[in-house]
């Protein structure tokens, strides 16, 4: 396995502390010169300790400045370690600010921390031969899956390796770091003239739409907390930014698509349609993001895949394809009535025609059907009147603020409607992936089927 991509230890952080001197500035002046110490723990978290106190001499009115108003603003952090590391921050607040009196006057103690900082470590004075030319690695947390690394090639950019823990020994060890993704170009595999910021920034553009991809299908949220570029001159940039934090363990609100034995299949598929098609991943991100968002009730839950629906309609069909009639046709009901109502209203108002006459457009289940055919999958094996009883339940929820058919009919509940979208939501996504394989249903059960056999065939 490449060295790079191998899980830490148990008990190492990912970086270890070091002690920086620097100073603490806004858009206009220095604030203050800082001692502080810097590591970055298991969860990627970056912890910081100031030394003080300050002697104030106005600091504590120009540090309490920045923590007022209608917007924080942010500080900029930049200073140095005795081994030449630099840690640099546009986005540094203060916290825990305080000042009290002595024997030598008035002094300031304050805490801070950063919601983004770059760590550039100094080059190695022997760099290892085995070390690619250049690589981008994410840290990720909460990736448990079983089998083998998953490794596949990006066209233009370089190799990619995911390896990740099998198992978490305990509670607390699953909110550490447990894998890591690693997209690396080794010497000989340069294909274009570009320097490292412009290759790192590809590679780290096309890492963070393959993690949104991963997130949906292990139904656990990748977004990393901590970024490593390795550049040609040996230089180390860590980048460390603050993210959502996991759920606990057993209360984890995504639901699994892929089963861990076909996530191999699942890679290999979406790097190949991206291949052939570029941008199919950007254009699927939005819908993406809104099935692995965390929510824990299932009205929650029916309107994120609803709205993940409704995201890919909006890029997946025409305005041709949307139109309920057509634009002639329209425009002359439109005007007709616009006549009728001139003559018989008084104080007539535009807004009255369109309340009468919305836009030229199909609902949602004409749309949703339209786009099912148009990317080859359809509505097939679900339960009788399961698609309309879902947007019956939806519109209740959102115009009602409950679904008022349920508790007068006892029809499913809104869990199962809530299934019913995110498994047509699913369907578009892997279709538009030209997946093939094993996933994994909700709807009526948990269980497995395989896409595309699990829709009927024209």
């Amino acid at each position: 396995m490449n060295e790079a991509a191998k899980p830490l230890p148990p008990s190492a952080p990912m970086f270890e502390e070091r002690r920086f001197t620097g100073i603490i500035r806004d858009a206009a002046a220095v604030i203050a010169e800082v001692v502080f110490s810097a590591s970055v723990n298991r969860q990627g978290v970056l912890v910081m300790r100031f030394e003080g106190p300050h002697a104030d001499d106005g600091l504590y009115m120009r540090l309490r400045e920045t923590q007022r108003g209608e917007h924080l603003e942010w500080l900029q952090l930049d200073a140095h370690a005795e081994d030449g590391t630099r840690l640099r921050s546009s986005h540094f607040e203060v916290r825990d600010l305080s000042h009290s009196a002595g024997p030598d006057g008035l002094t300031v103690a304050f805490g801070g921390s950063c919601a983004h900082a770059e760590l550039t470590l100094a080059p190695p004075q022997h760099r290892p031969e085995r070390t690619p030319l250049r690589s981008v690695r994410f840290w990720l947390r909460g990736l448990e899956c079983s089998g083998a690394p998953l490794k596949a090639r990006i066209a233009g950019i370089g190799s990619l390796i995911i390896s990740c823990r099998r198992q978490f020994a305990d509670e607390a060890s699953w909110h550490d770091v447990s894998g890591m993704l690693v997209i690396s170009q080794a010497n000989g595999e340069v294909a274009i003239e570009e320097t490292d910021a412009e290759w790192c920034e590809r590679a780290k553009v096309a890492g963070e739409e393959l993690l949104l991809a991963l997130s949906f299908a292990c139904g656990t949220q990748l977004a990393p907390r901590v970024i490593g570029e390795y550049r040609r001159n040996g230089t180390n940039i860590i980048t460390v930014r603050r993210t959502t934090e996991l759920p606990t363990r057993g209360e984890e609100t995504a639901l699994q698509v892929i089963p861990d034995w076909s996530l191999q299949a699942f890679l290999h598929a979406v790097i190949l349609r991206e291949t052939e098609e570029i941008g199919t991943l950007s254009c699927l991100q939005d819908a993406l993001s809104w099935l692995v968002a965390p929510s824990h009730f299932a009205e929650v839950r029916l309107f994120c895949a609803v709205t993940a629906i409704e995201n890919l309609i909006a890029r997946g069909l025409s305005s041709g394809d949307g139109g309920l009639l057509s634009k002639d046709i329209y425009q002359k009901a439109k005007s007709a009535i616009q006549e009728v109502l001139k003559n018989e209203l008084p104080h007539y108002q535009p807004e009255v025609l369109g309340r009468l006459l919305p836009r030229n457009e199909k609902g949602l289940r004409e749309k949703l059907e339209c786009l099912l055919r148009k990317w080859g999958t359809s509505a097939d094996h679900l339960p009788p009147h399961a698609l309309r009883d879902a947007i019956t339940a939806r519109n209740q929820i959102t115009h009602r603020g409950v679904n008022t058919v349920q508790a007068a009919s006892g029809r499913a509940g809104t869990w199962s409607h809530a299934m019913v979208f995110r498994e047509l939501a699913v369907r578009l996504i892997l279709a538009r992936f030209q997946y093939r394989g094993p996933y994994l249903s909700f709807v009526g059960r948990y269980h497995q089927r395989v896409f595309p056999a699990c829709i009927a065939p024209g």
